[in-house]
């Protein structure tokens, strides 16, 4: 009966996914920018996120993706497939269904791991990705609002540097 209680871990992950996905379930009515169209003025820090997202390209990965907020501006055909490192066991389901109704589905990838290199490195290679050479895998890594909650950013992302694919 305390079982639950006591896996604080656990308790925790399906609070913050429950959170979540109350919290991010608002639809967003905004389009990805055409690569050519002419910059409007900023308004908000949001305004900055489409135009990036839409130059992303090759093989993708989605840094704490949560819901999946950010996938209406990853429809790119430059984009091969895409890997959503996503700690949060309990928005994994929700993940999966945005990505399979944004025409996704085919290209996204699920990864249950952190950002950190160690567990991140091997839920890859799960994923059949490798960078045992030295040479990186990701052609872009997207961070959109997540890097505050890394514990060690600094080392966050020196270690994502060794994951990009240098061209």
């Amino acid at each position: 009966m305390l079982a639950p209680l006591l896996q604080t871990s656990k308790l925790r992950d399906e609070a913050f996914g429950k959170f979540w996905v109350a919290f991010s379930n608002a639809q967003s009515t905004q389009q990805p920018p055409a690569l050519d169209a002419a910059p409007t003025p900023v308004q908000c820090s949001s305004d900055l996120i489409p135009p990036l997202l839409a130059r992303a390209s090759g093989i993708v990965l989605d840094v704490g993706p949560g819901t999946g907020t950010q996938m209406p501006f990853l429809r790119s055909p430059a984009i091969r497939a895409i890997y959503g490192a996503e700690p949060c066991a309990g928005l994994h389901a929700e993940l999966r269904a945005r990505a399979d109704a944004e025409g996704l589905g085919a290209k996204y990838h699920v990864v249950p791991s952190s950002v950190v290199a160690a567990e991140l490195v091997p839920a890859l290679e799960k994923e059949g990705l490798s960078a045992a050479d030295g040479a990186g895998v990701f052609d872009t890594i997207i961070c959109v609002r997540v890097l505050c909650s890394v514990p060690d950013m600094q080392r966050t992302i020196r270690e994502l540097c060794l994951l990009r694919s240098m061209w």
